[in-house]
């Protein structure tokens, strides 16, 4: 198991700033916003100090990304098409990208896999994963997959702390958090670490890419990984026997859901999303340091580290 960190919660650092960050903190993979990475990429300043620290550092990359949608103003699916073609220019000079995901909360419209499957042509005969958030369990889900099933570069990504909430029983309505069934033949509310492996199983293609992080089995809190329900070292251990090459994506948000402390600082993200969404575009970062937040995620880190460590000395 491959541990990497979704740098676009940490946004009061540019992101070359990032992977400088947390490749001094042990980092060699990690994932940016499929939005972030677009205009990093598309402006010819900023794509020359991306390029450069990726290739200093030889850190590898995951991008996790939007669909065109009624919900955001990325609607037009032909400059959709024109992204994944520069996506696909990038990656020939630089050749980091290792996963291109989509957002499991976009990832329902129609037409899904029909825009899935442009991001695949555009990466056909590369070893870039092209993945859908949580996708392919229920049915109508599977009846849309099967087309993509034949290509080499479909697989998936499963956010563990969606399915913790799903395992439990306890989803709320939420599309991220609907019932696809991991559980059966399991009963309800089992969140071992086999049913855990049990779910991850069912998956079609093969999964290139987990988001992990942790909840009290009722909400998408992404606590850090020692702070919910989650049995997270018998989950680390499986993980790393059932996938030990996967890419382990820590997507944890130090702060967003505590409350009421952690108030302020949710409503104040949750605004900068809808504002990155809405417009489009890079939007200014936070720009106030977060030292706190800083020292939460790395106490997490190592813990994670700790588990991993335990699990190479295993006999």
């Amino acid at each position: 198991m491959r541990q990497s960190v979704a740098m676009w919660l940490y946004p009061y650092r540019t992101p070359s700033e990032n992977v400088l960050w947390f490749c001094d903190h042990g980092f060699s993979v990690v994932s940016q916003h499929g939005l972030f990475f677009l205009d990093t990429i598309r402006n010819p300043a900023t794509r020359d100090t991306w390029d450069g620290t990726l290739r200093e550092t030889g850190v590898r990359l995951t991008v996790h990304g939007v669909l065109p949608s009624d919900l955001i103003a990325y609607r037009d699916e032909s400059r959709f098409a024109e992204d994944m073609a520069l996506a696909r220019r990038w990656y020939d000079r630089i050749g980091a990208l290792e996963v291109l995901s989509f957002d499991v909360c976009l990832d329902r419209h129609p037409g899904a896999a029909r825009l899935v499957k442009i991001a695949l042509d555009a990466f056909s005969g590369t070893d870039v994963k092209i993945c859908l958030e949580d996708y392919g369990l229920i049915p109508e889900d599977r009846e849309d997959e099967a087309p993509l099933l034949i290509h080499n570069n479909y697989a998936a990504l499963v956010d563990l702390g969606h399915m913790n909430v799903r395992l439990t029983g306890q989803y709320q309505g939420h599309v991220q958090l609907e019932d696809h069934g991991e559980g059966a033949p399991l009963p309800p509310g089992d969140n071992s670490a086999e049913a855990f492996r049990n779910a991850l199983l069912r998956f079609q293609p093969q999964i290139a890419e987990f988001h992990l992080h942790n909840n009290n089995g009722l909400a998408d809190q992404h606590h850090l990984l020692e702070d919910g329900t989650v049995d997270m070292p018998s989950l680390v251990s499986m993980l790393c026997n059932t996938f030990p090459d996967t890419v382990c994506t820590m997507e944890v948000m130090p702060g967003w859901a505590d409350d009421p402390a952690g108030k302020a600082n949710r409503v104040a993200e949750q605004e900068y999303w809808h504002h990155v969404n809405d417009e489009f575009r890079l939007c200014p970062f936070l720009g106030t340091p977060d030292p706190a937040r800083d020292e939460r995620f790395l106490e997490s880190a190592a813990f994670l580290r700790r588990l991993l460590d335990a699990e190479k000395k295993r006999p």
